[in-house]
């Protein structure tokens, strides 16, 4: 026999499908940009929502907030409350874009009150349905089918030329820096559709379309979702699990997508990482092009670099179902400072002139990477699509960050260090072995100045905000105490740091 719980599944697994209709989207949320049938089109919309049975319909685990947390192997809770195992229950949990709207986080500010007034800030909204990238996919397709049509008909032979990226270390009177150059070289190797430039600036073009377009899909996927269950008054909530969690073993699975975001201490953490998991890491400086595909699918464990928002879609099957997303965000003032001492000292970087040339206010107006670089890595919206950020690059970043599992934070290095611990495995890394080449004095910085990068950069500060919150949920998920103890381990074992006091008080 169906017991009634089970019975009760059943019913309300019926109502979702049946109620996802067409005309529920078209008489609740009109039909502006896309129609609502577009978004229940089986290739896309329908299939999801079936997914969503299973891991958005859940019911609250902890019946007792006393009990430590555990999945008991027995008949009622054998499917995880509704997931399809426990280590998605898992991430859905460490996930902060379902709990943002319903957690005590958003109702207090984490960053400097007398350096940032938030409410100087409005958060965008998007209005948008769906992506306007263009080219299109099929559009860019279509042309990657031209070229490789042609070489295949033996229509393209000509010579090679290749730009090589090599490093090149410069010495000041101060420090060593270590930074990349591209040189150009020809040689008589043929060309191949694989190394092809025109086509490797496609395959970017389509990378990038593909981004936006999963992200206005996974936005109104999950919002229309709950207004849906809002609507119409279903027994959906988020699982509130009963912390600390246990993490006896890493809370996430490899391999780890590190988007490191310039002056936010990427580089240090790639020592870390390589020291602890010895092989399957890599530091990839820019978003990888066909021909180093494989390395980025060979490295199993980590992977760092400037590379864009999306890298997921490069990795083999197996890996896409097990990757997770993490970065590290600054105070954007001091980042903001930071970057251009470190381009103006950087001789050889290609935004060296442009920063040697210019006082700080004056590079502020000229250079992009003083105007919300934190949103635009984030977002996965280049200077090429968006010279300025807008209000839809903002909104991107927002939600992708949101959905990162872990977010580290530069003023508080050696707490995400001991984070990672519970997260990563990562144990006890000494803190002192930082890159005391990419500190640079920075000087002439005046109120006013300060002034002019919070208006220049206030996405960035939203942001921050955000990392912040979800920094503090970070800690109260592997629990305070068990985090203390791991912080002070971290501590002793770095006997340069300067803020060991930190724990007396």
């Amino acid at each position: 026999m169906i017991k009634i719980k089970e019975f009760r599944f059943i019913i309300l697994s019926i109502i979702i499908l049946t109620g996802c209709s067409t005309l529920f989207f078209i008489n609740f949320y009109g039909t502006n940009e896309i129609k609502g049938s577009d978004l229940l089109t089986p290739k896309n919309k329908l299939s999801t929502v079936e997914k969503e049975i299973n891991k958005k319909v859940v019911n609250e685990i902890c019946r007792n907030t006393n009990d430590d947390f555990k999945v008991e192997d027995n008949e009622e809770s054998k499917f995880y409350y509704q997931f399809n195992d426990k280590q998605s229950m898992i991430n859905y949990f460490l996930t902060y874009q379902y709990y943002y709207y319903i957690e005590e986080y958003k109702d207090k500010q984490f960053s400097n009150i007398t350096k940032y007034n938030l409410s100087e800030y409005t958060y965008p909204v998007l209005t948008k349905l769906q992506s306007n990238f263009t080219p299109t996919i099929e559009d860019i397709d279509y042309e990657i089918d031209l070229i490789k049509k042609k070489y295949d008909n033996g229509e393209m032979e000509s010579q090679k030329t290749t730009t090589t990226t090599t490093t090149t270390t410069t010495t000041t009177s101060r420090v060593t820096t270590r930074y990349p150059i591209k040189k150009t070289t020809k040689t008589n190797k043929k060309i191949t559709f694989e190394n092809d430039g025109t086509y490797h600036n496609l395959v970017l073009k389509k990378f990038r379309a593909r981004v936006w377009s999963d992200f206005y899909l996974n936005y109104w996927k999950d919002k229309y979702f709950l207004l849906f269950t809002l609507e119409n008054s279903l027994s959906f909530r988020s699982p509130r699990l009963c912390l600390p969690l246990d993490t006896s073993k890493p809370l996430l699975t490899t391999p780890y997508l590190f988007l490191h975001i310039p002056k936010c201490g990427g580089t240090t953490m790639y020592i870390h990482f390589s020291k602890h998991f010895k092989v399957g890491t890599l530091q990839q400086w820019a978003h990888p092009n066909p021909t180093e595909y494989k390395k980025v699918q060979d490295s199993k464990n980590f992977i760092i670099g400037h590379f864009e928002m999306g890298i997921h879609l490069i990795l083999n099957e197996k890996e896409q179902k097990t990757y997770n997303y993490m970065t590290m965000l600054r105070d954007p003032v001091d980042r903001v400072i930071s970057n251009y001492f470190y381009h103006k000292h950087s001789p050889g970087d290609p935004q060296h002139i442009i920063a040697r040339d210019n006082s700080i206010d004056n590079w502020l107006i000229k250079s992009p990477r003083g105007n919300n670089e934190m949103t635009r890595v984030l977002s996965g919206i280049t200077i090429k699509e968006e010279p300025v950020p807008t209000n839809e690059t903002f909104n991107m970043a927002l939600y992708h960050l949101r959905s990162m599992k872990f977010v580290g934070i530069t003023e508080k290095y050696s707490e995400s260090l001991a984070l990672l611990k519970f997260y990563t495995g990562l144990d006890n890394p000494n803190v002192s072995e930082k890159l005391k080449s990419l500190k640079f004095r920075s000087t002439g910085i005046t109120p006013d100045i300060i002034e002019k990068i919070k208006e220049r950069n206030w996405m960035d500060i939203l942001l921050y905000e955000e990392a912040l919150k979800m920094f503090e949920r970070q800690i109260n998920i592997v629990g305070r105490d068990n985090f203390e103890k791991q912080l002070k381990k971290i501590i002793d074992n770095s006997p340069k740091i300067v803020n060991k006091k930190r724990l007396k008080k």
